[in-house]
């Protein structure tokens, strides 16, 4: 029976030490005096020794001075029954090569007492060269993607005059063409003329939405806090927008709580996000019903605007919701196909709301409609 059992030990130990010797990682055992027991073979790996080079040796060859000159000390509180930094805590310092070259390693250390009067420190180590490395090529990537995705917006921001001022030319001089063609009865060249004052509209919304975002990204957008009547400022949209709504054989509703009364803020975003909401729910409604809606609430101690647009229309799958307010995104390419549009209209809403200090957020239910809120 003792001597199956010591087979059956010689065999565990066996399969212990083949497991030590495949792992990835350097794992190296040492005793309470700091000198090295065992080493496996991506240790040697690792640190370039081979065979029995360092078994017996202090695992301070191991290591860079500065380390070198602070282990005994932990090693010896832990020894004595006191806290140690190095035993059961993973952190990141150098090691010292055979050559004497230095490289980061990832290093976790425990401690297992065998009997009283033995303590072996059993310490994993990770070569972690090639991960700072990326690390740190991914860093200077992402660093130099935003510097020149400021470049692109702070470029566009102070673009905005050049831009805009030409297309309004355009569309101005082919309305006045329009209006001159009419009286004179070329009423052909006034359907053409009205194609372009059209086209130039939507080229001009288009403009100004990147225009926009670009000033935002580039912390040039600022505001222009004024007081207004909130009930007076939506109906005033939705006359706006109610050709809009109508278009698609919609109703249009606008719903303002009582006593909502006076708000301080930037009155021309506020409404340029109930305009967004209110085309966005127009384009994907049909047959339907839209409802702008305002009321007031309490949040700690400060009265606080809730604003929602609502609609009856085809909704959002719900892992797509996330999607729309990211910019030139829209919730698949179907959509940007069948509707058109920059998928630019809610991710500006999102920055306005964020940059007046609130936020947006949407509820939706596939064919059934949605609430942006």
């Amino acid at each position: 029976r003792l001597q199956q059992i010591q087979i059956e030990m010689a065999q565990s130990e066996k399969r212990i030490a083949k497991i030590i010797q495949s792992s990835p990682d350097a794992i190296i055992t040492i005793d309470r005096k700091g000198n090295i027991q065992t080493f496996s073979s991506s240790a040697e790996r690792i640190f370039g020794y081979y065979g029995d080079e360092t078994i017996g040796r202090n695992i301070k060859i191991l290591m860079p001075k500065e380390i070198a000159l602070e282990h005994d000390y932990y090693l010896e509180r832990y020894t004595y029954g006191k806290t140690s930094t190095i035993v059961g805590n993973k952190r990141v310092v150098n090691g010292v090569r055979k050559d004497g070259s230095t490289f980061p390693l990832e290093l976790q250390v425990e401690a297992v007492e065998m009997d009283e009067d033995e303590i072996i420190y059993i310490g994993t180590i990770r070569d972690i060269t090639d991960r700072l490395r990326m690390e740190a090529e991914v860093n200077e990537a992402r660093e130099q993607a935003e510097t020149a995705n400021a470049a692109k917006s702070a470029f566009l921001a102070n673009m905005s005059h050049e831009l805009r001022t030409p297309m309004n030319a355009i569309i101005g001089y082919s309305e006045m063409l329009a209006e001159d063609a009419e009286d004179d009865g070329l009423d052909e060249m006034v359907s053409d003329l009205g194609k372009i004052t059209a086209a130039g509209k939507h080229l001009l919304s288009l403009i100004n939405d990147i225009l926009d975002l670009s000033k935002v990204e580039a912390g040039k957008m600022e505001l222009f806090l004024e007081t207004f009547d909130f009930k007076t400022v939506a109906e005033e949209v939705a006359s706006t927008a109610k050709t809009l709504v109508e278009k698609n054989n919609n109703e249009f509703v606008v719903d303002i709580g009582e006593g909502l009364g006076a708000v301080h803020n930037d009155l021309t975003k506020t409404r340029q996000m109930l305009l967004n909401l209110i085309s966005n729910a127009a384009k994907f409604t049909n047959d339907g019903k839209i409802t702008l809606f305002g009321e007031k609430f309490k949040k700690g101690k400060d009265d606080w605007l809730r604003m929602a647009v609502r609609d009856t229309g085809i909704g959002i799958p719900d892992d797509k919701i996330d999607k729309i307010f990211q910019e030139f995104s829209q919730a698949d390419d179907s959509t940007t196909r069948d509707f058109g549009g920059t998928g630019l209209g809610l991710s500006l809403t999102r920055r306005f709301a964020e940059m007046m200090g609130g936020n947006i957020h949407v509820e939706s239910i596939l064919g059934e409609g949605s609430s942006f809120i």
